[in-house]
């Protein structure tokens, strides 16, 4: 039978449809085969996938997943869908449930959101005698509660049909939460214990070692939490803890992976991204954009320099030790893969989407990300086989993608989608034990509604579904919760983020204002009364020319002669001699002695005090104080910054049969000629000290 010519042209069609399929799917099959260490190239714009809709697939997911965990697992913490059941890992506090509340605000699904809120204030019981992390309650209970609070209460929301008591409950539920987690911050440090019991705060055998993002991730749900409530206990805390993080940092700018809350000692040294560090890095730059506090991001600034100075390695991000910068293994982390969407965040684009092509190359693999991968071996350690539907790869394909709209992120999106797909079973969505094997393991994890499928969700969204709420941040727990700017507890910074970080403003998130390199004086000494003669001085004060801003209003030549003037101070020590004896050595930020040098030998070393945030925190009224003292503030009759800091638990001394720490209060400021350093001691009491010390770097000239 002949066909006409419409039929040929039909048929041709169709075959070369299938073929191209065909060769859509070999190149899925030839990317399970790469090493790790390269991408495979793929056509993003494979007619294969044109009939799809993947966003209505992320929803279908979403509804399986949480429909199973209502049936067989509420009021538990987590389903295990392999049995059919429930099991509680840190209640029961319905820890799935609260965590994916604002998921069915990004769905449209109103009536589910305010069931969720009302089932939420019955079911969330908080009078259990039971240990909680302190670190999970507050990213997945508070940041769940407080993002489904804004959501509610915005007046652009969607949902806006929250009776005004709920919704004051709601907020008064997360001040209650936040509460019960105040205990772990009272130490000498203000970093906070790991664990608190609900009823009786730290329980007395709690360890005192905690890791970085333990202690580091608090700012963005307690600095909501305080300007909606006026509370300010809750920023002052979360503040005083990342400050006190960072004033640890080595010699290199880096950070340690656990740490002793009162002895201020890393007991495990290694510097990452990965695991137990992570979220310490996100809360500093999200911070930022979240208040505009620029204290925040150059923080962030000068850990991101020295990662990228001692961590990366061809695009991949080892551990080091914090101390001395040498390697500490060289291996890939799940948790590390939020990485590129915080680079994104910060404008280093370029960066992020060279490490991205280089995280997916082990996707590609093993079809999943296991927790870990040597990348020298290019094998998967022991114990670490394991893919338990973690978000960062989904989270950093979403950023990318609205930092450059190309395809291919979405393309990787639908790759991981795919495989997600695979772990369906009737009670929900199971983890891989080990993603060689593929051995299932019976545990649905809260981030994977609140997070993963989140992210995949507005990965292949067109209409920007929040747009309408204003400009806001993702939590670590992709909680949406808005920026809110200075308030009036900070009105006297009047601080706006400058035109400069366009970043913060458009959706492209193009290049932030470009910092200079950080400049250091770790060798500066200043004699008293003697004028400096120092070539790193010298050449400090020539970079500062360049960014010179005679008004010194709060935009970026003011950040940048700021930033360069505390990296100046940060790790200086002055020295000068009193009184024909004494010898007093202050270091900018940790601490102070005293010790006597005869015949260039020196004894009877003393420790004055070491610094102290929490000191300086219970010592000031406000928040702007609380800065001033850390971050310094322009005196009125000094042409310059002034500060003032504390330095407590030194060395015993022993006043009237009584044993006493010695402790000092340092004020530093320009000099009134704005060239002469100098330094005074007093001693108004016995073993306390006051010393004043004028330093040129302080001065705007």
């Amino acid at each position: 039978m002949l066909l006409t010519r419409s039929q040929r042209l039909l048929c041709v069609f169709v075959l070369l449809l299938f073929a191209m399929c065909c060769v859509c799917d070999m190149k899925d099959r030839d990317s399970s085969n790469t090493d790790g260490d390269t991408v495979p190239e793929t056509n993003h714009d494979r007619v294969c996938h044109t009939q799809r809709q993947p966003q209505q697939e992320v929803r279908d997911l979403f509804e399986h997943a949480y429909k199973s965990y209502l049936d067989h697992a509420f009021p538990h913490d987590e389903l295990q869908p392999l049995t059919c059941q429930g099991r509680d890992t840190w209640g029961p506090l319905a820890l799935t449930f609260v965590d994916a509340i604002d998921m069915h605000y990004l769905l449209g699904d109103c009536q589910e959101f305010y069931r969720a809120i009302v089932v939420t204030l019955d079911v969330l019981d908080l009078a259990q005698d039971r240990n909680v992390s302190v670190f999970e309650v507050n990213i997945r209970i508070l940041g769940g509660l407080l993002s489904a609070y804004h959501l509610a209460s915005s007046p652009s929301s969607l949902c806006p049909d929250l009776n005004t008591e709920t919704k004051g409950q709601l907020l008064q539920l997360s001040e209650k939460v936040a509460t019960l987690l105040l205990p772990a911050f009272d130490t000498p440090t203000g970093l906070p214990y790991g664990t608190v019991n609900l009823l009786h705060g730290v329980p007395p055998s709690e360890t005192t070692v905690t890791s970085l993002a333990g202690a580091g991730t608090h700012l963005l749900e307690f600095i909501s939490l305080s300007r909606w409530t006026g509370n300010t206990t809750f920023e002052n805390v979360a503040k005083t803890a990342a400050r006190s993080l960072w004033a640890r940092r080595s010699k290199h700018d880096l950070v340690g992976n656990h740490i002793d809350i009162k002895t201020s000692v890393w007991t495990f040294s290694a510097s990452g991204i990965g695991p137990n560090q992570d979220s310490y890095y996100e809360y500093l730059l999200k911070a930022f954009i979240m208040t505009g506090d620029d204290e925040y991001l150059l923080m962030f600034q000068q850990l991101y320099h020295a990662i990228n100075k001692h961590l990366k390695h061809q695009n991949w991000y080892i551990d080091v030790d914090m101390q001395t910068a040498k390697p500490f293994q060289a291996y890939f982390s799940a948790l590390s893969a939020f990485w590129p969407g915080l680079q994104v965040l910060y404008g280093d684009t370029s960066a992020a989407l060279r490490t991205m092509h280089k995280f997916m190359g082990i996707w590609h693999r093993f079809g999943y990300v296991p927790e870990s991968y040597d990348l020298l071996t290019r094998e998967i350690p022991e114990n670490q086989h394991g893919y338990f539907l973690r978000p960062e790869m989904a989270e950093s394909l979403y950023y990318l993608y609205k930092a450059t709209k190309d395809v291919k992120w979405r393309q990787y999106g639908l790759e991981i989608l795919d495989s997600l797909l695979k772990l369906v079973v009737p009670c929900g969505v199971h983890v891989l034990r080990n993603v060689e094997t593929k051995e299932p393991g019976d545990w649905m994890e809260s981030f994977f509604l609140s997070e993963t499928l989140k992210y995949l969700f507005l990965l292949f969204d067109d209409q920007d579904p929040l747009s309408h709420l204003g400009h806001g941040v993702f939590s670590t727990e992709a909680h949406f919760l808005p920026v809110f700017g200075y308030t009036s507890s900070l009105k006297a910074t009047k601080y706006d983020p400058p035109k400069a970080f366009s970043w913060l403003q458009h959706k492209t998130c193009s290049k932030p204002h470009k910092f200079p390199h950080p400049y250091t004086s770790y060798d500066l000494r200043l004699p008293a009364s003697e004028p400096v003669v120092d070539s790193k001085l010298t050449l400090w004060n020539k970079m500062l020319q360049k960014y010179s801003d005679s008004t010194y209003e709060h935009g970026p030549h003011y950040i940048v002669a700021r930033s360069m003037r505390f990296h100046a101070l940060r790790s200086s020590c002055v020295q000068a001699k009193m009184a024909g004896y004494w010898t007093y050595e202050v270091c900018f930020g940790a601490h102070v002695s005293q010790f006597h040098v005869e015949n260039t030998t020196t004894t009877h070393r003393h420790l004055i005090g070491i610094r102290s945030t929490l000191e300086e925190l219970r010592n000031s009224t406000s928040l702007q104080l609380i800065m001033d003292t850390v971050y310094g503030s322009r005196g009125s009759h000094f042409n310059g910054w002034h500060f003032t800091q504390e330095f407590t638990r030194g060395d015993r001394c022993d006043i009237d049969g009584q044993q006493v720490s010695r402790s000092a209060t340092v004020h530093y400021r320009c000099p009134a000629d704005s060239k002469t350093p100098a330094m005074t001691v007093k001693e108004p009491r016995q073993c306390t000290y006051l010393i004043d010390i004028l330093l040129p770097q302080l001065c705007f000239t």
